[in-house]
């Protein structure tokens, strides 16, 4: 979590952390199925 907070200063690195927010998402709901 405190890795994304300093990344969003960057633009490269916040792309990587939508995209990971995204996967985060899909996991949680193919976990709650």
């Amino acid at each position: 979590m405190k890795k994304t907070k300093s990344c969003r200063r960057t633009p490269k690195c916040s792309a990587l952390t939508k995209y990971e927010k995204m996967e985060q998402e899909e996991i949680e709901k193919a976990v709650h199925r």
